[in-house]
């Protein structure tokens, strides 16, 4: 009974019976007013109790769970859904007093908060609730706890509910590949089934795949750019050996988004600049040579009935200055040709749809939107290329202008080791000079078929160089024209070599106005400052200056079948080096400058050597070197030799020699507008085999220097014949000495116009040294034959005499009136004499030889004579 007493008192104290000193737990237990203290209720802490704590308070005062400090907010000790503020209710005791309740009845409070709880979600938050329903978290009161609802957005079929960026939504069932009809996300998304491009579209609330485009239609490939960009219709790779096309006209440029990689078709595929497609060329393979092709949009006719796939360009049979673009997937022309229109519209044609692209691009290609100099890379090849075969001229394929040419040394296109150029026009237009159009410095670079040109259109800046090869680079060209250039057409600074071949260099003369060439203001042709020219049926013509020049001694240049013909200045200009020219070879009418003082000769010396190796015999090849403003070969220094030449028709001399070591040899001098040959200095100086014929002045003049210049010369087996002044004469000027010695010469019907003064065969005009003349036949010319007018070295006598009748000198054909004799003494009177003996003579001789004032004139020793000489018909 009694424990079952007790148990009650203490569930009545639990159930908050409000009696003073009943048992209590806590203040709630207790009446108002009164306070549960060591677990009886009582009016204040530590009154009437059994004693004070150590807090000062009643011993049995205890603050509540989570009471810190007064006014701090703290969970109630009876209700886990209510807070409340901690009071002290005396001696320091802390109760939590002033109770409220949380906003939702699902919190829970926890350290003096109202915490929802783990299940709770955040507002706004999404997530499945089954296979197909997306479900929005929610508040179940303001302030109070997020809940998931039973309700929710049901995904339409046949997408299902699953986790997209930590949340969730309607999506495609995980796996599967893209198919047109199939699940898709998210809305806009792209895909690619082969070649055919698929688009993710909502309709009806369902997303699915859908085909946009067949790229194929296009010439295209479907793919993405870059991992992880969308995938679209791109242009097809372009890789090894190309060739990679570039178009200005029709290509695009990298950053226009169509991701341009140099492929023909689609036109869009092709670059837009040339340096794009340049530099992805030099990113193929090394050895693979990759192409780079320069378009020449000539744009083919319209024609019935025709296939026509996507891309296609026509232009109107009746030119209207348009093209025209197929912008379907292509089809098939109609049996008439549509009307064109020029408002960029659209024209149907049979089941082929043209779009209007505005101005015909004509028969050039202009690149003028490059950053210069433009590199071709190691091994490849820059090519003008034909689309269509439409009226494509080889050597008009592409023009490659610009605009924006600085005025550096680099210029405008730079070629690497191995890369080449090949039908294509190179030059300049409206733009500040630079230093070259195409340059390189190492490796060898091959030109066919190209043109380079440092001046295109009228108000254009020339520069400086055409072509500028330098440091370690050689150059082998076929069908290259160069010229409209500044300085040189070619400047050559190379260790090695230039190889010309069916080339022009220079603006070559379209028109002879008034006998003369179409002359256009360029500079000179080819300056070559080191390195190794050779020229074969090569052009080099039309410069304003020189048209080739050596100046460096390491230069050389080799002409082979070459003409050089119209150069303002000298036609070849020889300051240092070695120049050979070879069969075949011309140099004509150069030297003739803008004004009628500014003449110059076809070939100059001032240094270096001269090789000319010709041929005048049946089938041979002579080299003609003629007709120039001056002479036609100038030695003032270095040697030369000549052969097989043919010097015609030069405004002055044939040739003149004003160095040593010249030789001409078996060669032909004729109808020079001065002298034939004209030596007026020099040593070892060789006239061999030569015809000297037909010049205004005299055949052969040696010594005549106006500074006295020594000469050494000899003269043999020459045909000297029907120059307007004598064969040969000889001169010695004072200061001087020349030393001429003739053998076996032909001198025959010189100085026969009438009223010509003191005509002759001979001249021995001055002083001189004759150590050899023997077997000379002098005959047929006006006056004396041999004509003697001044005294002979050391006062010795004249040696005419040979020796013998082996080699005897021959004189005939003279009247023996007056001074038409064989030989003639014009200085008798101061005692002068010359030694005639052992000499043929050709008129009639008496018994006793050879008669005075008959024969000969003046003191003249003619014994022992070697008899009659017969020199056919006389003139």
């Amino acid at each position: 009974m009694r424990v079952v007493l007790a148990a009650a008192l203490v569930l009545l104290a639990a159930c908050s019976v409000k009696v003073a000193g009943a048992p209590c737990s806590t203040d709630s237990n207790c009446p108002e007013g009164e306070y549960c203290v060591a677990g009886k209720c009582q009016k204040q802490p530590g009154g009437g109790g059994d004693g004070g704590g150590a807090d000062g308070g009643d011993a049995g005062c205890t603050s509540d769970p989570g009471c810190s400090a007064a006014g701090a907010t703290a969970c109630a000790p009876a209700d886990p859904n209510k807070t409340g503020v901690c009071v002290d209710v005396g001696g320091a005791c802390l109760k939590v007093q002033q109770l409220r309740g949380c906003p939702s009845p699902a919190q829970r409070c926890e350290s003096g908060r109202c915490t929802c709880p783990a299940a709770s979600c955040l507002p706004g938050e999404t997530s499945c609730a089954g296979g197909a329903l997306v479900v929005t978290c929610a508040l179940d009161v303001d302030g109070g706890c997020g809940f998931f609802p039973d309700a929710g957005r049901a995904c339409p079929s046949p997408m299902v509910c699953g986790r997209v960026d930590g949340g969730a939504a309607c999506n495609c069932p995980f796996g599967g590949s893209p198919a047109v009809g199939q699940c898709c996300s998210p809305e806009s998304a792209t895909a690619c089934v082969g070649t055919e491009l698929l688009r993710c579209v909502l309709d009806a609330g369902a997303q699915t795949w859908e085909s946009e485009l067949e790229c194929a239609s296009w010439g295209e490939r479907c793919g993405s750019p870059w991992l992880g960009a969308p995938a679209q219709c791109l242009c097809s790779p372009v890789s090894g050996a190309g060739p990679y096309f570039a178009d200005p006209w029709s290509g695009e440029l990298l950053d226009a988004g169509d991701y341009p990689t140099g492929a023909a078709t689609p036109p869009w595929c092709r670059f837009a600049r040339l340096g794009d497609a340049l530099a992805a060329a030099g990113r193929a393979p090394l050895g693979s040579n990759p192409v780079v092709a320069a378009v020449w949009p000539m744009v083919p006719g319209w024609e019935p009935s025709t296939e026509y796939p996507a891309g296609d360009t026509v232009r109107p049979t009746v030119p209207n200055d348009h093209v025209y673009l197929v912008v379907s997937d292509g089809g098939t022309s109609g049996s008439a040709e549509p009307g064109w229109v020029k408002d960029g519209g659209f024209v149907q044609d049979g089941t082929v749809s043209w779009q209007d692209q505005g101005d015909n691009p004509g028969d050039s290609t202009y690149f003028m939107d490059e950053t210069f100099p433009l590199t071709v890379p190691r091994g490849v090849k820059l090519a003008g290329w034909c689309l269509t075969d439409a009226g494509c001229e080889p050597q008009k394929i592409a023009v490659l202008l610009t605009s924006n040419v600085d005025g550096g040394t680099s210029g405008m296109l730079r070629l690497a080791a191995d890369s080449s150029l090949t039908n294509l026009v190179v030059g300049n237009i409206d733009a500040p000079p630079a230093s070259t159009a195409v340059g390189c410095d190492d490796g060898t670079v091959k030109l066919i078929a190209v043109g380079i040109f440092g001046e295109v259109g009228a108000s254009a800046t020339r520069l400086s160089h055409a072509l500028q090869v330098t440091g370690n680079c050689a150059v082998d060209g076929l069908l290259l024209f160069v010229g409209e250039t500044r300085d040189s057409a070619i400047q050559m600074r190379t260790s090695r070599s230039v190889f010309l071949s069916y080339s022009g260099v220079g603006v070559l003369p379209l028109s002879l106005p008034d006998g003369g060439p179409d002359l256009r203001p360029v500079g000179g042709g080819i300056e070559n400052d080191g390195g190794v020219l050779v020229a074969e049926n090569t052009s080099i013509a039309g410069s304003q200056s020189y048209g080739l020049a050596l100046t460096a001694p390491s230069a050389t240049a080799a002409l082979r079948a070459s003409t050089v013909a119209y150069n303002r200045g000298p036609g070849i200009a020889l300051l240092a080096g070695a120049a050979a020219l070879d069969a075949g070879t011309s140099v004509l009418l150069n030297g003739r400058g803008p004004f009628a003082a500014q003449t110059y000769p076809g070939i100059l010396m001032l240094g270096g050597s001269l090789s000319v190796s010709g041929s005048l015999g049946s089938g041979g090849k002579p080299i003609t070197i003629g007709y120039n403003g001056e002479d036609g070969v100038q030695v003032m220094g270095g040697s030369a030799s000549i052969v097989g030449a043919d010097l015609v028709g030069n405004g002055d001399e044939g040739l003149m020699v004003g160095s040593s070591s010249v030789s001409l040899r078996d060669s032909l001098v004729r109808a020079n507008v001065q002298n034939g040959i004209l030596i007026f200095q020099g040593l070892n100086v060789l006239v061999q085999g030569t015809t000297v014929a037909g010049n205004q002045g005299p055949g052969i003049v040696v010594g005549n220097s106006p500074t006295g210049g020594n000469v050494s010369a000899v003269i043999d087996s020459c045909q000297i014949t029907g120059n307007r002044g004598p064969g040969v004469v000889v001169r010695q000027p004072s200061g001087a000495t020349t030393t001429v010695s003739m053998r076996g010469n032909q001198v025959s019907e010189n100085a026969r116009l009438p009223g010509l003064l003191n005509p002759a065969g001979m001249v021995f005009q001055t002083t001189a040294t004759l150590p050899q003349f023997e077997g000379n036949s002098v005959f047929g010319n006006g006056g004396a034959e041999i004509s003697v007018r001044a005294s002979y070295g050391g006062g010795l006598p004249w040696p005419l005499n040979a020796g013998g009748c082996a080699a005897a000198n021959r004189v005939a054909c003279y009247s023996g009136i007056g001074s038409d004799v064989g030989v003639e003494n014009l200085n008798s009177v101061l005692g002068v004499t010359v030694d005639a003996t052992n000499m043929q003579w050709g008129f009639p001789l008496s018994a006793t030889g050879p008669q005075l004032n008959r024969d000969y004139t003046g003191l003249v020793t003619v014994t022992p004579h070697c008899g009659t000489w017969d020199a056919g018909v006389c003139p």
